[in-house]
């Protein structure tokens, strides 16, 4: 009773505060100061997060998207629109901020792809936010920013159809992905594993994923699961391999729901397997403001212990310190975890430059410690 009583006095805190903002003709992250009064301080500073005004996530991705990129992506994009299927068009590039908070990078990102799809391209309202739906995508640790970040992002794509809101590209991740997140789920050939809470594995096809309708047919399949209705996803026109591997997962599911419950798969499934698979697609272009967080204000766990390995493989450890961190630390690892893992070095199918730009404490450059400082090539960070 007690949680009711609590949820019961959130749920009319958030009401109140919603109720205060005028959502029509918007022109910035209207969320980010309800976040912010409805996330307990000590909890934004666990986790160092500290939010961007919109005038400077506006210019961020003014110059990191710039018109070069917008014209390939846009071409990409236009490709991908005329196979409603999905295709290999949008395969390595995009735009990510893989700690979107309340999601200001996400609206300024979303609105300056419409807006030049719209001027320069010639798109059609619906299509320019059909395009930017598949360009920008968002990843948070935290439920509640997740959240405030597609309701943003859905604000930036006013003309994208109501049908079509699953298809927004943000969700529950940590981006950092260190290896116990990882061992999570097997990246076996063209399927990612996906384990259930008693070790039992849901078999994805990686290819699936590259749909832009992946969110709306595993929430069809599972509710089939779930219910126990007969197995149909006709409508989706899957191929003869991909129906045998849905099939497949199918009956994990059916299995898993009998002994495990009901209520989470869809969810875990698109929080696992699209940022696994967003990390081996690659993106073009990141954006974003990283926590900021003295390493040694880390709460001690597995969490500080991964983040003390990524510094030292990423040569951010500093001799001159003995052993201090600087303030925004964990910046300078994030900034070249993030890099490392979503961005491939560029390549002959492939040769475009890659940018990324990061909002970070002037003491991170200071301290000489951040990626920036390391390598003026931005390959050093880049898989092959």
């Amino acid at each position: 009773m007690a949680y009711l009583e609590q949820g019961r006095i959130q749920s009319k805190r958030l009401y109140r505060t919603l109720a205060g903002y005028d959502w029509r003709g918007t022109t910035r992250d209207v969320l980010r100061q309800a976040y912010e009064q409805l996330i307990p301080v000590n909890d934004r500073k666990e986790f160092g997060e500290y939010y961007t005004p919109d005038w400077l996530a506006a210019a961020v991705c003014e110059d990191c998207l710039d018109p070069a990129w917008l014209d390939r992506a846009l071409a990409a994009a236009k490709r991908a629109l005329k196979d409603k299927g999905g295709s290999e068009a949008l395969t390595g590039i995009g735009v990510l901020d893989p700690a979107c908070g309340s999601g200001t990078f996400l609206y300024h990102a979303a609105r300056r792809i419409v807006g030049y799809a719209v001027e320069r391209h010639d798109f059609t309202p619906v299509d320019a936010c059909r395009a930017a739906a598949g360009l920008v995508h968002g990843m948070d640790i935290h439920p509640v920013a997740v959240e405030m970040s597609r309701a943003v992002l859905r604000t930036a794509l006013p003309q994208l159809p109501p049908d079509e809101t699953s298809r927004l590209s943000v969700y529950l991740a940590d981006s950092l992905q260190t290896e116990e997140f990882l061992s999570g789920s097997l990246f076996a050939d063209e399927i990612i594993g996906i384990h259930s809470t008693q070790g039992k594995i849901i078999g994805i096809p990686r290819r699936l994923m590259r749909r832009p309708d992946f969110s709306e047919i595993v929430e069809t399949m599972v509710a089939q699961a779930v219910n126990l209705q007969e197995y149909n996803l006709s409508a989706y026109l899957l191929d003869q391999d991909l129906t045998k591997n849905m099939e497949r997962a199918r009956e994990a599911i059916e299995e898993i729901v009998e002994h495990e419950g009901n209520h989470i798969w869809g969810w875990k499934i698109r929080n696992v397997a699209k940022p696994l698979q967003l990390s081996v697609a690659g993106v073009d272009r990141i954006v974003g403001n990283p926590p900021w967080l003295v390493v040694n204000d880390t709460p001690d766990g597995q969490r500080k212990n991964n983040l003390e390995q990524m510094r030292a493989e990423y040569g951010l450890k500093d001799p001159n310190l003995r052993g201090s961190s600087a303030r925004g630390d964990l910046a300078a690892v994030f900034a070249a975890r993030v890099v490392s893992r979503y961005m491939h070095a560029p390549s002959k199918e492939s040769p475009h430059p890659r940018r990324f730009a990061l909002v970070v404490p002037g003491s991170a450059l200071i301290a000489n410690s951040l990626v920036f400082q390391i390598s003026c090539s931005i390959s050093a960070f880049c898989r092959p």
